[in-house]
């Protein structure tokens, strides 16, 4: 071991430390199932003790639960392309932003020698170095050089560099009910660069109270939990929609059986996803449902009930048969779209201040009440669309006779 130090030249207590990090085992994250048995086979002739993860939260959990010495993660968890590091990233600074894992050094690895432009991207997360699949397999090398970083102990981590804008719409809430916090850690990590909010529940419970109290654009749930299991809470969602809005929920589990996916969406899920699913891949699917969802809107922008089209990115409102569409301000589509989407459900004033406007806080009912009493006399003769709910502080769409405009092209 060289110039290393020895166990006798340490006190007690940093024999301990010492000897706990040269038991603790290595984490390889990488999808790669053929070269992590590899590698694993290769270390366990060295003595090391292996963990494998095959996705990002996989990793995350381990690295959480188990304690390990150092971390072997694969630059693209996200396909074959070297310069493809979405996850990678992703994972990495989410080690590092938690206490249990900030000190675990991390080794970059990739199928081949990365660039230099990569390895400080890295190096500025706080990874040891990035290093080529072929370069672990060293015994004289990359194992000594392992060793040797076990022993030093932690050392300070550089501070995460600033990421790109991740690309989600800006001031989404998103409620994730699972039993383990991996996922939330994640998406907490994910949604760090925006402004977002992330809801942690435990159990179904605790979430579905959530859902009430904080009005999420997404809820992504867990399918099998103690207590109230996935499939229960989905249903319970479906039924007790906050504020008679409509709300997207992403299944998020470990189970690969088909019933499970088809008996969920038949629940009124929106999608179906593996943990083991790349952070990609999660991304895509969270932007999509918030973007599509959070007002209902389909790929083009565009909102339809009945004879009424909402255009989200003119701000306009087009009534069938009447001609010329309805110019809106910001707010008042905004408003428009949640009473669209809401399908002829009570939307109360709290939930469209909430959501819409934010201003002049204490007096929403005041707000809200003028801000429809603009888009009345904007709809004319079609205002009554918009329904005052008796003895509720709230609105609604009146979805009947919005259908009635496509086959009279006049009535309101």
């Amino acid at each position: 071991m060289g110039n290393l130090v020895s166990l006798e030249s340490t006190d007690s207590a940093a024999s301990a430390a010492l000897i706990l990090r040269l038991s603790a085992p290595i984490l390889i994250i990488d999808d790669d199932a053929e070269f992590r048995s590899a590698l694993a086979r290769f270390l366990g002739k060295m003595s090391f003790r292996v963990l494998e993860a095959a996705s990002p939260i996989e990793g995350l959990r381990l690295a959480r639960e188990r304690g390990p010495g150092a971390i072997l993660l694969d630059l693209c968890l996200d396909g074959k392309n070297p310069k493809d590091t979405f996850s990678a990233e992703f994972v990495m600074k989410a080690l590092r932003s938690s206490a249990r894992t900030r000190g675990v050094p991390v080794f970059a690895i990739s199928g081949m020698r990365g660039d230099a432009e990569t390895e400080a991207r890295f190096r500025a997360l706080g990874a040891e170095a990035l290093l080529a699949k072929a370069e672990l397999f060293d015994a004289d090398g990359f194992v000594r050089n392992l060793r040797a970083r076990l022993m030093i102990g932690d050392a300070p981590v550089p501070a995460a560099a600033a990421g790109a804008r991740d690309g989600f719409p800006l001031d989404a809430t998103v409620l994730v009910i699972d039993d383990e916090s991996d996922t939330a850690d994640l998406l907490k990590t994910m949604f760090k660069n925006g402004a977002h909010k992330i809801f942690w529940a435990d159990n179904g419970v605790a979430g579905l109270s959530l859902a009430k109290t904080e009005l999420p654009d997404l809820v992504i749930l867990d399918l099998h939990m103690p207590g109230l299991d996935g499939k229960q809470v989905c249903r319970r969602l479906r039924e007790e929609s906050a504020g008679g809005l409509y709300l997207p929920i992403l299944m998020l589990t470990g189970d690969d059986r088909l019933r499970q996916e088809v008996h969920c969406l038949d629940l009124g899920a929106d999608d179906y996803l593996l943990k083991t699913a790349s952070v990609m891949r999660l991304a895509a699917r969270i932007r999509g449902l918030i973007r599509r969802r959070r007002f209902g809107v389909d790929s083009r922008g565009m909102l339809s009930v009945g004879g009424l089209t909402l255009d989200c990115a003119t701000l306009s409102l087009a009534i069938r048969g009447r001609g010329a569409a309805v110019e809106l301000t910001k707010a008042e589509s905004g408003i428009v779209a949640l009473l669209l989407v809401s399908m002829g459900k009570l939307v109360r004033s709290e939930t469209l201040h909430k959501k819409v406007c934010r201003t002049w806080p204490g007096q929403e009912s005041t707000v809200i009440k003028v801000h429809i009493s603009h888009i009345r006399k904007k709809l004319g003769r079609h205002a009554r669309l918009i329904e005052a709910v008796n003895g509720e502080d709230g609105y609604r769409l009146d979805v009947d006779a919005a259908k009635r405009l496509l086959t009279s092209g006049t009535r309101g």
